[in-house]
């Protein structure tokens, strides 16, 4: 099966793999959202993924490499970095059926995933009327050696179009989040969301899922005790920082952002607070 043997090969040819079957961009503007096509600068660093253990790292290329981002007023959303193909890579293989996707970004999962035979059709939900102007033409018209004609694209939150499609969907796949906290921040709630509109026997996937998983799986369950200074450590189960304080297996900084310190640490100074198992949702 297509993209059935990806997760087997190394982190870096899955990334130059997938690279090479994107469509080709144009640089343009759509309001406050830009396709810009730039290098990234020999050395450059920016965090990696690896699909296969649900792990985020330090990545280094080795440039220049040419990148496609798609900012809104100056802020990324998505590119065609290492970190943003590899957590498309076993979405990718399981998708089939009636596939939906939420948001459109540059496109890639929906472009990636026609390619596939067992892939009846692909409808993409993006809010943004500018995002869908400035990027469905790029790929929905783009130069392929496989039909495009079973993409599709609604302009709708997510939340709008749960309530009013009439369809169930074999695969969903929901991309909606800017940073590498968001997907955490709202695991629960975003599968309940669409729990609605998933076939018998589908599946819902959310970006970054293998870390979801096991970030989830490893977090304490009720208060624990923190006791340790900063120093170097295992890594933070999320941004994999070794040089930290331990707040539940987490670094600060991803403890705060994901607003759990409180609720997992039973601070020594006799200060105990209460936990809630779904902080998630």
């Amino acid at each position: 099966m297509l993209y059935s043997q990806l997760g087997t090969k190394p982190i870096a040819e899955r990334w130059i793999e997938l690279r090479g079957l994107l469509p080709k961009y144009r640089a343009s503007t759509r309001g406050l959202f830009r396709v810009i096509k730039d290098y990234l600068p020999p050395d450059f660093r920016a965090q990696g993924y690896d699909s296969t253990r649900g792990v985020l790292f330090q990545a280094q290329y080795t440039g220049p490499v040419s990148v496609v981002r798609l900012t809104e007023d100056g802020n990324c959303w998505m590119s065609n970095t290492q970190l943003e193909l590899e957590a498309m890579v076993n979405p990718l293989d399981m998708a089939k059926g009636r596939v939906l996707t939420s948001g459109l970004g540059l496109g890639f999962f929906a472009f990636l995933a026609a390619r596939k035979p067992e892939v009846e059709s692909i409808t993409v939900v993006e809010r943004e009327q500018d995002v869908i102007d400035l990027v469905w033409p790029q790929i929905r018209y783009a130069k392929s050696p496989f039909p495009l004609t079973k993409l599709s694209v609604v302009h709708q939150s997510l939340e709008e179009f749960v309530t009013t499609t009439r369809e169930s969907f074999d695969f969903i796949f929901l991309d909606i989040w800017q940073s590498t906290l968001g997907p955490l921040r709202s695991a629960l709630k975003a599968r309940k969301l669409v729990s609605s509109i998933v076939a018998p026997g589908g599946q819902c996937i959310l970006w970054l899922q293998e870390l979801i998983d096991r970030v989830l799986d490893k977090l304490p369950k009720e208060p624990t005790t923190q006791t340790s200074n900063p120093g170097p450590m295992e890594p933070c189960l999320v941004c994999s920082k070794t040089l930290r304080a331990d707040y539940a297996g987490l670094c600060m900084d991803c403890s705060d952002s994901l607003r759990i310190s409180e609720l997992y640490l039973r601070r020594d100074d006799g200060d105990n607070q209460s936990t809630d198992s779904t902080w998630w949702e």
